[in-house]
């Protein structure tokens, strides 16, 4: 039997409602369980699935403790636009229980790691090298395994996995890319006299990113995780270990995007 752990934000009581409910069900049935709230100052519990009972930015945050972890995680659509997410809210138990007494079954998704100044960070939907200031650009210069590739006077410049490639990098018009796509997605944002397409190269390509002018913050999956000055630069490349994403059942991309990102999304 799997040992399960319901990731929350207490900002949304109805995701803390329903947990306290399937940790209650759970257990009553001998499933080690227990809940967990991200925006609390505990250390999470470790588990052997992780579910994610929110909007994608719940879910980001219970893949990077299922990966600490080595376990898998399971996405409940509770946000607005989910497109991360498969369980819908009234499927929740059923699901839970199918992972905890059957054996794992899940897909690996591409995981990025990025290096800088001594720090390390996961991310698996993307990061991005971003101005610093308000109405100021950044000066970059992008190289791929070790050669320059293009610079770029920008408001910053994103890399992405295929899992990414309908966040951040859809919105600053980057390709999407089907999730088992072993690749990566480099996108500049509101470029200057430039080219201002999307690079799509090798999953194990090194991306690195130097500041050559201007002020910049490192964002990974939306959390700003450090800053970087002229002359300062992160690496970015494929995680050794990929994210494992449970109920890898196989979804039709176009009837997702039709779904998820459809026009307007109001």
């Amino acid at each position: 039997m799997r040992s399960i752990a319901f990731v929350a934000y207490s900002s949304r009581p109805d995701a803390v409602a329903i947990a306290d409910d399937c940790v209650r069900t759970l257990r009553s049935e001998g499933v080690e369980c227990s809940m967990w709230l991200a925006d609390s100052a505990d250390v999470a519990p470790k588990a052997d699935t992780y579910v994610s009972l929110g909007g994608d930015g719940t879910f980001l945050r219970a893949a990077l403790c299922a990966h600490e972890n080595s376990g898998d995680v399971l996405g409940v659509d509770l946000g607005r636009v989910g497109f991360l997410l498969r369980v819908a809210p009234g499927d929740v138990l059923e699901a839970v229980r199918e992972v905890a007494s059957g054996p794992r079954r899940s897909t690996e998704r591409l995981a990025l790691r990025g290096s800088w100044r001594g720090e390390q960070r996961v991310a698996l939907n993307e990061f991005v090298v971003e101005r610093a200031q308000t109405g100021r650009m950044v000066h970059l210069r992008v190289y791929l395994d070790g050669e320059e590739f293009m610079t770029y006077h920008a408001d910053g410049v994103l890399v992405a996995t295929p899992t990414g490639s309908t966040a951040y990098n859809f919105s600053a018009g980057g390709p999407i890319v089907a999730t088992d796509v072993e690749a990566v997605i480099v996108t500049p944002l509101a470029p200057h006299f430039t080219m201002d397409r999307s690079a799509v190269v090798g999953a194990h390509t090194h991306v690195d990113i130097e500041v050559l002018g201007g002020e910049a913050m490192i964002v990974a999956d939306g959390s700003v995780v450090g800053d970087l000055s002229a002359g300062q630069r992160i690496s970015i490349g494929r995680d050794p270990r990929a994210v494992l994403v449970a109920d890898g059942s196989p979804h039709d991309l176009g009837a997702r995007l039709r779904h998820h990102l459809r026009e307007g999304h109001a």
